[in-house]
């Protein structure tokens, strides 16, 4: 089955760090040893010298300097013999006349160190250390934390004062070396069109396996890579435990060419479906992935995009959360012609996603040098209430765009709620502030909002776009009313989640 994927500076006082503390002179000591004293709610061999001088306030204070005159217990009890489950305290602890007893209370002679709160039981005596210290030895040694062996794959431990750290080994990181920093593992198929209308993209597509095997792990415990050829038949180049290098593996795919002959998706997915799910041809049950090399040009269409719902339907769900807002320039610095065309991109993309996605909300914004609602995310109005209020936006009287300020705005007001998240800029591109703007859109990335800009209109300068963008296939082209480029924009509306086998076409 498969498994869905202060700091304070004191100029006389010196304080030492409670993990690294060392004593470095007589009157500085370990902040746990002074916080262990401190802390300390009975004994700790704190005495008070009244009741060892001044035998009236003694005697008036008896239970009070037995609790504080455990020195002079300590003298008087060498020798006197009490029962294993009794101990020898000071029944009268004053100077003139000590008198010693046995007790059933073995907490009465102080056996817990460092601050420890005693416990007394029917035939012996627990002590509750202040974290730090070790139970084993009633409180009296530090405690080691290593030995519990907390440090996991291989890490090693260091002993702390009430702690302690892990040095992870290369891939592994966390506080006990956890976490796995290695992609993977993962079973990967790639089906590679050798086809006719890719005679000449066939070494396009061996250069980029290659260059993938090479940036990974390769075995049985990383990643596995499978490789199917097809044009008019589906040939299996290797299966995906066949090799565990990758230069082994690269030998295969330099053997690969080119046909004359027609292309038979369908089948090579078959092909690829059954690898990914046969343990004799390597299949491991974990994270699978088919990535179909192609130019999209199928001589059966209708049958592999059938097996490509089939292959989708595998574990896979599909995903329709995701909110949009819109930020619309309008700056009154742009030509009428252009400004007319980006509202009509506008108004096509608000009919395209929730003709697509019912289930997207979309939310809008115009900008100069403020940013002001249009409508909200959350707003109940359908489809051509929005598209209405879209249209309704005239250009303002400043003449500059401040689309940073713009991206700022929407990244600190948290209106996102969704796990997809999308801005969508649409603008003459005429800015200013490029730098300011790049730094906003990777901010706003870093935050999980994807940012993606929709060009339209002759005045449009496209290049600014790709500069701000962090990515220029983010940037999507229309023109002379011809929005079909805003098609696979729609498509990231709806997204997968949790899957492990998926189908990844690759252009050549």
């Amino acid at each position: 089955m498969f498994i869905l994927q202060i700091t304070l500076v004191f100029s006389f006082i010196e304080l030492s760090n409670a993990h690294y503390a060392e004593v470095e002179a007589p009157w500085k000591i370990p902040r746990h040893e002074a916080h262990s004293f401190l802390k300390a709610p009975t004994r700790n061999k704190r005495s008070d010298p009244i009741c060892n001088t001044d035998e009236y306030y003694c005697e008036a204070n008896k239970a009070s300097c037995m609790m504080h005159n455990e020195q002079s217990r300590e003298l008087y009890c060498v020798g006197h013999t009490c029962t294993s489950t009794q101990a020898c305290y000071l029944s009268t602890p004053c100077p003139a006349h000590y008198a010693l007893g046995c007790t059933d209370d073995q907490c009465l002679s102080f056996p817990c160190h460092n601050g420890a709160t005693c416990q007394d039981t029917s035939t012996s005596y627990n002590c509750q250390c202040v974290p730090g210290w070790d139970p084993a030895t009633d409180c009296a040694t530090d405690l080691n934390e290593c030995q519990v062996v907390p440090c996991l794959n291989g890490g090693s431990c260091n002993n702390l004062w009430n702690a302690f750290t892990c040095d992870c080994t290369g891939r592994y990181e966390g506080t006990v070396c956890e976490t796995d920093c290695r992609p993977g593992p993962a079973d990967i198929v790639f089906v590679v069109d050798t086809s006719d209308s890719l005679q000449k993209g066939v070494n396009k597509s061996v250069d980029f396996i290659k260059e993938f095997i090479s940036q990974v792990s390769i075995g049985p415990n990383d990643f596995q890579i499978g490789v199917i050829t097809y044009n008019f038949d589906t040939t299996v180049l290797f299966d995906l435990d066949d090799y565990t290098s990758a230069s082994d593996m690269s030998s295969d795919l330099n053997t690969l060419r080119g046909e004359k002959a027609a292309t038979y998706t369908a089948t090579a997915l078959r092909q690829a479906r059954e690898m990914i799910t046969s343990y004799s041809m390597g299949s491991r049950g974990t994270a699978s992935y088919i990535v179909l090399m192609h130019d999209g040009l199928s001589t059966d269409r209708n049958e592999a995009f059938y097996e490509a719902q089939i292959i989708h339907s595998m574990d896979c769900n599909i995903e329709e959360d995701t909110q949009v807002i819109i930020l619309l320039d309008t700056n009154g610095n742009q030509t009428i012609d252009g400004y007319n065309d980006r509202l009509l991109a506008t108004r096509n993309f608000i009919d395209k996603v929730l003709t697509y996605n019912p289930s997207a909300k979309i939310g809008m914004y115009s900008y100069s040098d403020e940013p002001e609602e249009v409508f909200s995310i959350t707003w109940s109005g359908d489809k051509d209430k929005r598209i209405a209020a879209a249209l309704q936006i005239d250009l303002d009287n400043h003449l500059s765009s401040n689309l940073s300020h713009a991206l700022q705005h929407l990244r600190i007001s948290n209106q996102f709620t969704s796990l997809r998240k999308m801005v969508v800029i649409v603008s003459d591109g005429i800015w200013t502030d490029m730098d300011h703007i790049k730094n906003e859109v990777s901010y706003t990335e870093q935050d999980g909002i994807e940012v993606v800009g929709v060009v339209a209109g002759e005045d449009s300068i496209v290049q600014n776009y790709q500069t701000v963008l962090n990515d220029p296939s983010q940037v999507f082209y229309t023109e002379e009313g011809d929005f079909r480029a805003l098609d696979s924009l729609i498509a990231m509306t709806k997204y997968h989640k949790n899957y492990r086998i998926s189908v990844l076409p690759e252009r050549v």
